[in-house]
């Protein structure tokens, strides 16, 4: 879990909703403590709908601002991320400032977009499609393609959650 690395490495970790609608989210998981937060990773999920009757609870604590994999797992769910892409892109002047200047604009950032689906015993349910963008201190870059040339090859809620995540660097 991205929450758990993000912990292990720099101590504490949260998260901050910037933006959020019925289908979409923009999340910043950072660590620190406010108003100092470190943005360790910027976040677009395009939540699958309708949300299965199983996962209503669930949802609704995320929604609520909770961490999405470590929410469902507390809750019982097996966290299975399928359909893994990485790519590279530049951060921008909202990513640094998030960061609060230790990721400057133009600093190349690895970006990964998979889908998330919770499981239990007898489900496995599509939950989100995320894109998420790395500070350079948590991730490193390990596949230099750029972001646009994944785009290319991505479809439907993926390739949503990476156009919304370029958009919000």
């Amino acid at each position: 879990m991205n929450s758990d690395r993000i912990t292990a490495r720099f101590g504490s970790y949260g998260v901050e909703l910037l933006q959020q609608s019925q289908r979409h989210r923009i999340a910043n998981l950072h660590s620190g403590t406010a108003p100092e937060h470190i943005c360790r990773t910027l976040a677009v999920t395009v939540f699958h709908l309708p949300v299965h009757d199983a996962l209503q609870d669930v949802d609704t604590t995320i929604r609520a601002g909770a961490s999405l994999g470590a929410t469902l797992r507390a809750a019982g769910w097996r966290v299975i991320r399928s359909d893994a892409a990485q790519a590279t892109a530049s951060a921008g002047t909202a990513f640094e400032a998030m960061s609060r200047h230790s990721c400057t604009a133009g600093t190349p950032m690895a970006l990964q977009v998979y889908t998330l689906l919770a499981a239990n015993e007898s489900l496995r349910l599509p939950y989100a499609a995320i894109a998420e963008a790395y500070h350079p201190d948590h991730v490193a870059i390990a596949k230099p393609l750029p972001a646009q040339k994944l785009e290319t090859e991505l479809t439907g809620a993926a390739k949503e959650a990476l156009r919304g995540l370029l958009a919000a660097l």
